[in-house]
């Protein structure tokens, strides 16, 4: 009877979604997990053929009640449905990515639609899915799920990335095709990858080496490009909700999350906001590994007629001040009239509370903390962008992108010595414009040319204030940077791409002129000059070549430059790179320029097994480093009233890094697959020294188990150790952060972790996710970090989704 009664029902929703929409249905195609649309999708019938657009869709005639629908997409596992089934959940398919795949996914590295394997710049893409199934916490976390990214971490409230040697202001953080770096990104590690909101990430895009040629300066490590949700367009004439909700709760942190989403269009518009609320108590660190690493003390800082104490930590593995929390929000508007011309304008805000500086409140001085407080001030995002995309076909270009955007960064510093009443507070804000116009011309069928122009203009803010808590009284010091300086670029490049038989070659040009200046205020800076107006020209390139002899073989090697120009930090910035250290500025600074050559294979043994091995070396000319200086003569100065040794960047004659990667997976059964990832790198700068943001061998070994509403994840992440010999300068003066060999010399010991996670897909609507971060509860520090990563971490999550 219950058979029956379903059939009938089937039969007769079937029969009022047919009369509701007329002689078609429209049938959305997205990715099991992430319910990202999928586009190129070949949907077939007996009698009908059809492919889903960028959002997914397509409009099916409407057939018989039980005729079957098929699916089929390079990187997606085949499927098929009755289209009464279909009708009954709303006319949404979801489709179960491969394990193995070649053309894996359609990208943006080159800011335009490209199929993986057809890029010569080797691209790794994190998808939405990805999100979903590792659950990371924030955006640095997200971009370290990918082999090539190294993630350090002064405090839990940041995440600096570390890619091919290079980390900070020589990786280029870009946020819907729009630079984030702006003109104070440092040489030390920098946080503003946790103002980008994970949960709103659909691709996050990794490109080591050199990515100059495209994206201009700062990219001579590599390019992470974070691309967000775009609101779809469904071209019906009834107004659709699309609303999404998550919950996340991990046990380490007591981590709690909330974000909402709602997506809606009709016709040729789209829409969508979201938002997202995070709150991170103390990090709790393992309980099996060095005893150094425990926090048996911490200092209260909350009274201001008190002085200072040292506190007994109750829970030694528990790392007090580490707690913060943070808020984003995104709102996006799409509008397309035509066929021809699509606009996207979108709005972004994130903030955070206070952030503890962790990694300067367990600094000690003759046996007493050397800070009485040391905290980074809301770090604020504010990104405006708006983008067209125009098709006219024309003589000169077939496609025209259209990028504006507006960025508003505010940061602070705030710090004071043990038991002393004043307290120093330095702000920053910076505001930067920038427009970007790309063109591209298909010349003949195999043959691409890609030119384009690029402006920013950045605007620094900069004040101190030392205040004294006892009386309340403030005066001006000296600002971090110059206040009201400036820093612009201008930058055209020309880029083509040709396929001869089997053959992908590819070239390009970027030139770029960078003008700064900016003034020293009398009375608050006492150096031997007033100020300084620099303009660096730069010229960066890339050619290479993709052989594809098989469908199971491909072949690529290419060289590549880019360059780096000072910007208003390198140049202007007077600050404690630790305790007893003062960095002061050098005018002498010219841009540094990186030389790479790199070669890869892939195999790819049908769907059952993919193995890429890359190989590079660098060379990196005229590297800025920090090194000892005089400063009018004097090798020590006072600065915060404490006496500190000078240092500045300087240019040295040169720095080479050599590494490899390696990226296993292998099929073991239909839903079992094996994956391994491995990344190995050394190098020295031209006085022998070894290169500061030079992780350790690290890499990971994992089972996955996906099938039907299941997903199942078990790996292993591990490190190797860095020993003495192999720490940069920089880390040797902070033994603090690391474990004493035998002969009592710190050095960074290797570590490894087993993790564990599954969802079960409920429904349609509703997703469930367990996992267990660290099951041996092991205590490490990640290389060059400031906090110990998390012990044993239970991670619960929910997704509701409409």
């Amino acid at each position: 009877m219950f058979t029956g009664s379903r059939k009938f029902f089937q039969i007769i929703t079937f029969f009022l979604l047919s009369c509701l929409s007329g002689h078609s249905q429209v049938i959305t195609v997205m990715e099991c997990g992430s319910s990202s649309p999928l586009e190129g999708v070949i949907i077939k019938t007996n009698d009908q053929v059809l492919i889903s657009d960028k959002y997914g869709k397509s409009k099916l005639d409407i057939l018989g009640d039980e005729a079957q629908v098929f699916f089929y997409h390079n990187a997606f596992e085949p499927y098929s449905r009755s289209l009464s089934q279909i009708l009954l959940d709303s006319g949404r398919v979801y489709l179960t990515r491969k394990l193995i795949s070649i053309d894996e996914i359609v990208i943006s590295g080159n800011r335009r639609s490209q199929v993986r394997s057809e890029s010569l710049s080797r691209i790794h893409v994190l998808n939405a899915d990805q999100v979903w199934k590792y659950q990371p916490q924030t955006s640095a976390d997200l971009a370290g799920l990918d082999s090539e990214v190294f993630i350090q971490k002064s405090q839990q409230g940041g995440g600096s990335p570390m890619i091919r040697g290079f980390s900070a202001n020589r990786i280029l953080l870009v946020v819907d095709g729009v630079r984030m770096n702006n003109a104070i990104f440092r040489s030390g590690n920098i946080q503003n990858i946790v103002s980008i909101d994970p949960n709103t990430v659909e691709t996050t895009e990794v490109i080591p080496g050199p990515g100059s040629v495209i994206y201009g300066s700062d990219a001579i490590g590599g390019v992470l490009s974070f691309n967000t949700f775009r609101p779809g367009i469904s071209g019906e004439g009834k107004l659709n909700f699309e609303p999404r909700a998550s919950i996340r709760y991990s046990s380490a942190s007591d981590e709690k999350t909330i974000h909402g989403r709602l997506i809606a269009h009709k016709g040729n518009w789209g829409s969508l906001v979201s938002f997202t609320y995070s709150d991170f108590g103390h990090l709790l660190m393992g309980k099996n590994g060095p005893d150094v690493y425990l926090r048996k003390w911490y200092t209260n800082s909350t009274s201001q007629d008190e002085p200072d104490r040292v506190l007994p930590n109750p829970d030694p593995r528990l790392q007090r001040n580490s707690a913060y929390s943070q808020v984003n929000m995104m709102a996006k508007f799409r509008y397309r009239p035509t066929d021809r011309l699509d606009i996207t304008i979108g709005a972004h805000h994130s903030a955070t509370g206070n952030v503890p500086r962790y990694d300067r409140l367990i600094v000690t001085r003759n046996d007493l903390p050397r800070y009485g407080e040391w905290f980074y001030g809301p770090q604020e995002w504010d990104f405006f962008s708006g983008q067209a995309g125009w098709y006219p076909e024309n003589q000169c270009f077939d496609k025209l992108n259209i990028l504006l955007g507006f960025q508003s960064f505010r940061e602070s510093r705030h710090d004071r010595n043990w038991n002393d009443p004043n307290i120093y507070h330095r702000a920053e804000r910076v505001s930067v414009g920038s427009l970007n116009l790309d063109f591209e011309k298909n010349l003949t069928d195999n043959n691409l040319l890609s030119y384009g122009f690029e402006i920013t203009a950045n605007k620094v803010y900069s004040l101190g204030v030392s205040e004294n808590k006892l009386s309340g009284i403030k005066i001006p010091v000296a600002p971090r940077y110059p206040n009201g300086s400036v820093y612009n670029t201008f930058a055209s490049y020309l880029s083509g791409e040709s396929q001869i038989r089997d053959f992908r070659l590819s070239g390009g040009l970027r030139v770029t002129i960078t003008h700064l200046e900016g003034s020293f205020e009398s009375g608050l800076y006492e150096f031997p000059f007033n100020g300084f107006k620099l303009t660096h020209p730069a010229l960066a390139g890339n050619a290479g070549i993709l052989w594809t002899p098989s469908a199971n073989w491909q072949f690529s090697v290419g060289g590549s430059t880019g360059f780096r120009s000072p910007n208003i930090d390198d140049i202007g910035k007077v600050f404690d790179s630790e305790p007893g250290n003062v960095v002061v500025p050098n005018l002498e600074l010219k841009p540094e320029v990186v030389y790479n050559l790199e070669s890869g294979i892939v195999w790819i043994g049908g769907n059952k097994s993919r193995i890429e091995l890359n190989i590079f070396r660098t060379w990196l000319m005229n590297a800025m480093v920090r090194r000892p200086f005089l400063f009018d003569g004097k090798d020590t100065i006072l600065y915060n009233g404490v006496p500190s040794k000078v240092e500045a960047l300087v240019n040295t004659d040169h720095a080479f890094l050599y590494g490899a990667s390696l990226n296993l997976k292998v099929n073991l059964l239909s839903d079992l697959m094996l994956i391994h990832q491995l990344t190995l790198m050394d190098g020295e700068d031209s006085d022998g020294l070894p290169l500061r943001h030079i992780p350790p061998v690290y890499g990971a070994t994992g089972l996955i188990y996906e099938k039907g509403r299941w997903f199942s994840r078990f790996n292993i992440h591990h490190n190797g150790s860095v020993q003495y010999g192999k720490l940069a300068s920089d880390e040797k003066d902070k033994p603090y952060l690391y474990v004493p060999d035998k002969t009592g010399n710190p050095y960074s010991p290797g570590w490894m972790t087993l993790n564990f996670a599954s969802s079960y897909r409920f429904s349609n609507e509703l997703v469930i996710s367990v996992g267990i971060d660290n099951l041996l509860n092991k205590r490490y520090r990640p290389y060059s970090s400031g906090v110990v990563s998390a012990g044993q971490n239970w991670i619960f999550s929910a997704v509701y989704s409409l």
